[in-house]
């Protein structure tokens, strides 16, 4: 509970005597998130997210209120604006912060997160440094994995290709690629030349597809050929 004092001259009041009418008390700031809560993802750095920022009382005539979000920009998060200013004139009116994510090339846990703190500072009046504005915790979905080598062996490859999906592999020519580690490619083996597949080695086995989970560096073969001709008594 705050209250009102004004100042005035002997036998008049604070409007008579052309004084302003200052507001002393108890000074906060509401801090609200959008839904509750921040959240961004490195794929989408153009995407934000937002909360606001209000002041509970007006400040003294004159006086000017600056509120600076400060984050970790560098594997974080940008705010905008870089500070929001409060007065006399628009102390109850919210201001919006825009979240958004930093698309850094670390690799980091799928959901981490970066706190976005606030520096409250006054150019004169009842506000200062002292008045606490709560910190935001910001979610972040991560789009950077740990890689896994796919490595294919092509025995008699003149007799047969091997395609990944995801794409990445085209062998003979590109015999490996990195994929996210954990993830699931698929092989599909095509023959030419009249060649015949004779199927899959190491990580995976059989004629049919191959589906293969890296778990790091992974090698799987694959064995082409010809049918073998037999000649008895001049008949194959």
């Amino acid at each position: 509970m705050w209250q009102t004092l004004t100042a005035t001259e002997q036998g008049g009041d604070a409007q008579s005597a052309g004084l302003p009418t200052l507001n002393c008390g108890p000074r906060s700031v509401t801090l609200v998130e959008s839904d509750g809560s921040t959240d961004v993802d490195e794929a989408q750095p153009t995407i934000v997210d937002t909360y606001t920022l209000v002041l509970d009382s007006s400040p003294n005539p004159g006086e000017t209120v600056t509120i600076d979000p400060s984050s970790d920009t560098v594997l974080g998060v940008t705010t905008s604006p870089a500070e929001v200013q409060f007065d006399d004139s628009n102390w109850s009116q919210p201001q919006t912060v825009d979240v958004a994510a930093v698309d850094d090339d670390q690799i980091e846990p799928l959901v981490h997160t970066d706190t976005i703190t606030h520096a409250l500072s006054s150019s004169g009046g009842v506000f200062d440094d002292k008045i606490p504005v709560d910190d935001v915790i910001v979610s972040i979905v991560e789009n950077d994995f740990p890689q896994a080598t796919l490595r294919i062996l092509i025995e008699y490859p003149g007799f047969g290709l091997v395609e990944s999906l995801p794409a990445g592999i085209s062998c003979p020519g590109i015999c490996s690629a990195d994929f996210d580690d954990g993830s699931t490619v698929e092989l599909s083996a095509s023959t030419i030349n009249d060649g015949r597949f004779f199927g899959w080695g190491t990580a995976c086995s059989g004629q049919g597809a191959c589906s293969v989970e890296l778990n790091g560096e992974t090698t799987v073969t694959a064995t082409f050929g010809v049918p073998l001709s037999i000649w008895v008594n001049g008949f194959e």
